[in-house]
């Protein structure tokens, strides 16, 4: 079979020698990659840097005029601010951002922003700020329902885009405990009605 009678010679092919065969079997081996310090210093970095660019969100694309809003502004009109910037580390890392309310809009900021975004879709063209546009007027459509308002809004850039709107009641459940301390409440407050008469 080997040699230059062998089957591997008719066909063509020259056998190689030991040393040669054992360096292309090394080529295809997979080495141990190091997951020491260095290479959790270099995700930081890079992380970082992704992070940036998140909080930039956007800011990139903008014009040189003053009067044009980027989606932290347009959020801010909205009455919500950046709440905290998540992280994870693992085989599947995660980067995201979360707002969160801080203040009610009155009718007069629902026009305002509906204004302020007709005029963001004449200036800020493009897929990333049509995408910033529906994120802000679903909040709006959400502040227009009675009974409910959006009380978090949880943005993830990696490792799949995706936005949560969490809506709340605005005049959520009472609970049990908070129930029974009202109801000692008023049982006090009849009391001393029945004490002054």
């Amino acid at each position: 079979m080997t040699g230059q009678e062998g089957i591997l010679a008719t066909l063509g092919l020259i056998p190689l020698q030991a040393e040669d065969r054992d360096e292309q079997r090394a080529l295809f081996i997979p080495s141990p990659r190091s997951y020491g310090m260095s290479s959790m210093a270099s995700w930081a970095a890079s992380a970082a840097g992704s992070l940036r660019s998140v909080l930039n969100f956007g800011r990139g694309l903008l014009s040189a005029e003053e009067d044009v809003a980027d989606f932290n502004t347009l959020m801010d009109l909205a009455g919500y601010k950046i709440k905290d910037l998540q992280t994870t580390i693992g085989l599947i890392p995660s980067v995201g951002m979360a707002y969160a309310v801080v203040r009610e809009m009155s009718e007069a900021d629902q026009d305002y922003l509906d204004r302020k975004l007709a005029q963001d879709a004449r200036t800020r063209v493009g897929p990333l700020a049509a995408m910033q546009r529906s994120i802000v007027r679903s909040i709006l459509d959400v502040s227009e329902t009675a009974g409910y308002e959006i009380g978090e809004v949880d943005i993830e850039f990696v490792p799949l885009p995706s936005v949560k709107l969490v809506m709340e009641p605005k005049d959520p459940p009472v609970s049990q405990e908070t129930s029974s301390i009202l109801r000692s409440i008023e049982r006090l407050n009849e009391r001393v009605l029945e004490l002054s008469r």
